[in-house]
């Protein structure tokens, strides 16, 4: 019996400690947002399948086979944009979660095909899905807070690849968006 209360009260003192220092406060309020960003991100979804407005626009010239890319409105406001680029070895579809025409959550799907389209070197169809890689990007206040690689594997905020790769999807969300704006008079 001693023995538990003995674990006990050492859990309890190192959650008081750990939750005192200041990066202990900085994480909870990231772990915050992105409960509250997965929140939006349901919402929008569920809107998604109860067949919201939406338009599609073409992305001549931006990949080898062409892309697409889909604007979904709620209640007249733009609140996700589905980029699909298509290649000769595979496709990649961007999803764009909006809270106020800036992402709070990015998705980007990589798909990688057995065969280059129009080869038919095997006895598969091509364009037979061989590979699929999905990254999520938690964003607030126009900032990167989380990235997560395949699976569930947290990329370090102070990786070098982090600022290139913010300003890249920051950047695409806007260009996006600006498919979707009513014409200036």
């Amino acid at each position: 019996m001693r023995y538990w209360r003995g674990i006990g009260a050492g859990i309890t003192a190192a959650f008081l400690l750990s939750t005192s220092a200041p990066h202990a406060r900085a994480a909870d309020d990231v772990t915050r947002a992105i409960w509250s960003i997965r929140a939006r991100v349901e919402s929008i979804d569920a809107c998604t399948r109860k067949g919201c407005t939406k338009a599609t626009r073409d992305l001549p010239g931006e990949s080898a086979e062409g892309g697409t890319v889909v604007g979904y409105f709620q209640h007249g406001t733009l609140c996700k944009i589905e980029a699909t680029f298509y290649g000769e070895t595979g496709k990649v579809v961007e999803e764009y979660y909006l809270t106020q025409r800036s992402p709070c959550f990015v998705l980007t799907t990589l798909q990688k095909y057995d065969q280059p389209l129009g080869s038919h070197q095997r006895n598969t169809p091509p364009g037979t899905v061989v590979q699929t890689t999905r990254d999520r990007f938690y964003f607030a206040k126009g900032r990167l807070i989380r990235w997560l690689r395949d699976g569930n594997r947290s990329l370090p905020l102070n990786s070098p690849a982090v600022p290139s790769k913010e300003r890249t999807l920051l950047a695409d969300a806007a260009r996006f968006a600006a498919l979707f704006s009513p014409p200036r008079r």
